[in-house]
Parts: structure tokens; C-alpha cells; sequence
């Protein structure tokens, strides 16, 4: 990987990176780095940390969690939700929202500790999922969609109501561009982060 201007050094290198992370192949990242490149002066380059917060789109944060707070959500977690139960079981403390589970996320299904009263309705969606959970998803005006594809075995052939409010947080740009529905926000990141950075800010938003 070759960056080419100074001001884009650091958003480039730390894309180059995720990048590699996404793709599932990890390892050695070489970035060569042109000796025009490394004479050049800037008067100042971003910190990693904010080119993170501006490349994960936390600018939409405090409106999602609008959405979650008013307009009766459904979470439907997806395998890349395996990795937060310790934040999804917070987020069940804030939110009475029913949680759905895609085949490879079902495994979550009772891992969170008993509620009392047990209100909170729990199912798996898709072709060989539950009607309860397949119709609630249908009907739903807002939906918080935690690293789950939404492909055809989820959603069938006809997808999801146009006027459906989703949220969805899957760090895979691609899925989240080859499935946009029009009204939906995006953040591209690990579900866990994301989880944490919205309990953080919850009850300022």
C-alpha cells in the first residue's frame, strides 16, 4: 500500500489496516512510503482517533439512539453480534425492544441473565426460523440490525418494507452498500465498539 498526499497520510494507512481486518486475512500491512512523501511539510495531520470517529460515522450516533429510545425498536443480532454479549445485555437494560437472532447468531438465545417479568419475546428469523419472529420483523418501524447480512434467507426475495427505520452496524462496507434500503443508517464498525459507544452517550442523547 502506497499513500500519496501528507493530509490523507493518516486516514489512508488506518483504512489500509481495517481493510485488512474486514477481509479476514490478517497479518504483515506493508505500506511504502515515497520519499516525496516523507520530505513534504504539514502544518498538522488528525490523530488516529479522529480519523476512526469520522471513518465509523459517529456523527449519526446521537440519532440512532433517538430512534432506539422512541420508536419501539427490534434488535436482530447477526454473528457479528457473538462477540458483545457483555454490551447487549446492557443494552437490554435500557430498552425493552424484542431481540431477534439470524440462524448463526441463535446460539445467544439464552445467554443473557432471566428478566422478571419475562415480557421480552426472543426468536430466530429466516426460511427455517419462527412466524412470531419473521412477522414481528415485518412489522417493524425501527430496526437496530447488530452484524446480521439481511440476504435472501432472511429477509426472502422481497426484503424488508420501504419505510423501515434501520440501523445497522456490520463491518463489512460491502453489505452495507449492496443492501441499502433507503432509510437506513450506517455504521461501519465492530458491534461491540459500537455498542459501547452508544451506552456511553445513552442518556445524553
Amino acid at each position: 500500500y502506497t499513500p500519496r498526499t501528507g493530509e490523507n497520510l493518516v486516514r489512508d494507512v488506518v483504512e489500509c489496516l481495517h481493510q485488512e481486518w474486514r477481509d479476514e486475512r490478517p497479518g504483515p500491512v506493508v505500506v511504502e512510503m515515497p520519499m516525496d512523501l516523507q520530505r513534504a511539510k504539514a502544518s498538522s495531520l488528525p490523530s488516529p482517533a479522529s480519523v476512526l470517529v469520522n471513518g465509523y460515522q459517529f456523527s449519526g450516533l446521537m440519532a440512532a439512539i433517538d430512534h432506539l429510545k422512541t420508536m419501539a425498536p427490534i434488535v436482530l443480532c447477526g454473528r457479528g453480534a457473538l462477540g458483545a454479549i457483555a454490551q447487549l445485555t446492557e443494552l437490554r437494560k435500557r430498552t425493552r425492544a424484542p431481540f431477534l437472532y439470524s440462524l448463526p447468531a441463535v446460539g445467544l438465545r439464552g445467554q443473557f441473565p432471566v428478566e422478571a417479568p419475562p415480557w421480552r419475546y426472543e426468536g430466530m428469523i429466516g426460511h427455517t426460523g419462527d412466524a412470531a419472529a419473521n412477522a414481528l420483523l415485518a412489522h417493524a418501524f425501527t430496526v437496530l440490525v447488530l452484524g446480521s447480512r439481511l440476504d435472501i434467507r432472511q429477509v426472502g426475495t422481497i426484503g424488508l418494507p420501504l419505510g423501515m427505520r434501520l440501523i445497522r452496524v456490520d463491518v463489512d462496507r460491502g453489505e452495507l452498500d449492496t443492501t441499502a434500503k433507503g432509510r437506513e443508517l450506517h455504521f461501519r464498525m465492530d458491534v461491540a465498539d459500537w455498542l459501547a459507544c452508544a451506552l456511553e452517550v445513552w442518556d445524553h442523547a
